[in-house]
Formats: structure tokens, C-alpha cells, sequence
């Protein structure tokens, strides 16, 4: 009888999954931007685009779908790189000694507390940030030896140098804006 019962729960258990299975469908495509400013640089701003959609095995029916994309920037053919994933860049500030760049990214914001039995956030929003950053190159012997990174600078930082050094606008779908 044991038996019996198993059986039919495992056939049960088995179309089940097989009905309510799903599988991502992927699309990516690439949009690429350039630019040649005033000052001769040249900027190439590449952006990937993701689309899932995870779509039932037998159903065919579409159970969620989800856009995420990813920024990078080149600026003369390699000699400034910047991977921003999901942050949009919009300036370019070009100094004697130094290059900042602005940009504004997604941050998730928590509206209820932790949950104590799932440790989970219960709800969440995203708010845009703006996000600034100054370039440092520490390569030497021909760029073949040494690092070169991006570090956050305070918005402050960014205003006083912004008075004394060139801002460029950066190429990009605003997909992220602010009014203000």
C-alpha cells in the first residue's frame, strides 16, 4: 500500500515539475556609441543589453521577464577603461593632472524591516544615485607593469574640479535620468 502511495506521488510530483518547469530564453544585443570630441579624443561607449525570459517546458507560457544591461567605455583605443555594469555613465571630466567621470546607478532601497524567521528583506525600491570617480593610472614601463583603477570621490570633489577642468557629455540611451 506504501508502495502504491509513493508511486502516485512521485507521478504526481513528476508532472508537476514537468508542467511548471521552465527554461530561459536569452537575448543579447549590443549597442555601441562613439565619439570624437573638440580636443581630438575619441570615446567608444559599449553597452549590452539582456533580455530573460523564463518560459514553461510544456506551457510555452512566459513566467517572468527581466532587462538588465551592462556600460563600458573606452577612451583612446584603450588607454582609459571603465566597466560600470548596470551604472550609466553621462560625463567625462578631463583634467591637466586627472580624469573624473560621473554617472548615475541603481540602488536598492529597503522599505520593510529583515524578516526574523528568513533573514529577508520583505520590500525593496530602486532609487538613481549619482556615483563620481577618478581615474589612476599606476602602469609603468610601457603600461605593461602596474594597475590602473577607478576610485569614488565625494560629489564636492567633483564640483571644485569641475571649474577648473573640461566636462564632456558621454553617449549613452538614458536609460537612467534625473529631473533634477
Amino acid at each position: 500500500m506504501a508502495l502504491v502511495k509513493f508511486k502516485k506521488s512521485a507521478i504526481i510530483w513528476l508532472i508537476s515539475t514537468l508542467f511548471f518547469a521552465c527554461k530561459p530564453e536569452v537575448e543579447r544585443y549590443p549597442v555601441s556609441f562613439n565619439k570624437i570630441w573638440d580636443n581630438g579624443m575619441h570615446i567608444q561607449v559599449d553597452k549590452i543589453n539582456q533580455n530573460t525570459k523564463m518560459v514553461g517546458l510544456l506551457s510555452k507560457k512566459v513566467y517572468r521577464t527581466t532587462h538588465t544591461y551592462s556600460y563600458s567605455l573606452m577612451v583612446d583605443d584603450g588607454d582609459i577603461n571603465w566597466e560600470g555594469g548596470s551604472a550609466e555613465p553621462k560625463h567625462l571630466l578631463l583634467c591637466n593632472d586627472s580624469i573624473y567621470l560621473h554617472s548615475l546607478k541603481l540602488k536598492v532601497q529597503h522599505t520593510d524591516p529583515t524578516d526574523s524567521l528568513s533573514s529577508r528583506k520583505q520590500a525593496a525600491y530602486y532609487v538613481i544615485e549619482h556615483a563620481y570617480q577618478v581615474y589612476i593610472d599606476e602602469r609603468y614601463f610601457f603600461n605593461w607593469f602596474g594597475d590602473d583603477f577607478w576610485v569614488d570621490v565625494s560629489p564636492e570633489i567633483y564640483e571644485q574640479r569641475k571649474v577648473e577642468c573640461v566636462e564632456y557629455p558621454i553617449p549613452n540611451d538614458e536609460e537612467l535620468n534625473l529631473l533634477n
